[in-house]
C-alpha cells in the first residue's frame, strides 16, 4: 500500500474527516489522494523488482528473492489491516492511524540504516 492510500485509509476510516473529506462536495480531494496512490503503485511496481535485482545480483535467487517480498507484502497488507482494525475498534481511529504511521517509520529508519548500497564502482 502507498503513502497516499494509507493516508487516504486513515481519512475515510476516522469519523470527522470521512465526513469533512469524502463526502460529495469535496470530492476532488479523495480523487486527488487516489491519483497520488496510482502514480505510487506504478512506482512500486517499477521500483521493487529493481530493488530486488540489485540486492539479489550474481545470487541467482532473483525468483526467490522476488517471491519473498511479494509474500511479506501480503502478509504485512493481510496484518495491518486486521491490526489496524481492531486498534480502532478498541483504543480510536488516531490511534491506528499513528500505530500504522510508526510501523511505516521504523521501515523507513530500517531501510535508511540497514540496506546496503548496491551500486557497483566500475574501475
Amino acid at each position: 500500500m502507498g503513502s497516499a492510500a494509507a493516508a487516504a485509509a486513515g481519512i475515510c476510516s476516522a469519523g470527522y474527516p470521512r465526513r469533512a473529506v469524502c463526502d460529495r462536495e469535496r470530492s476532488y480531494l479523495l480523487v486527488g489522494v487516489q491519483v497520488f496512490d496510482g502514480v505510487t503503485a506504478a512506482v512500486f511496481s517499477v521500483m521493487i523488482p529493481l530493488i530486488v535485482a540489485d540486492v539479489a545480483f550474481g545470487s541467482g535467487h532473483f525468483n526467490l528473492a522476488q517471491g519473498i517480498v511479494g509474500t511479506a507484502t501480503g502478509i504485512g497488507a493481510s496484518l495491518s489491516t486486521v491490526l489496524a482494525g481492531y486498534a480502532s475498534d478498541r483504543f480510536g481511529s488516531s490511534v491506528a492511524f499513528m500505530g500504522l504511521a510508526g510501523v511505516a517509520a521504523a521501515g523507513l529508519a530500517m531501510i535508511w540504516l540497514v540496506m546496503p548500497e548496491t551500486r557497483r564502482h566500475v574501475g
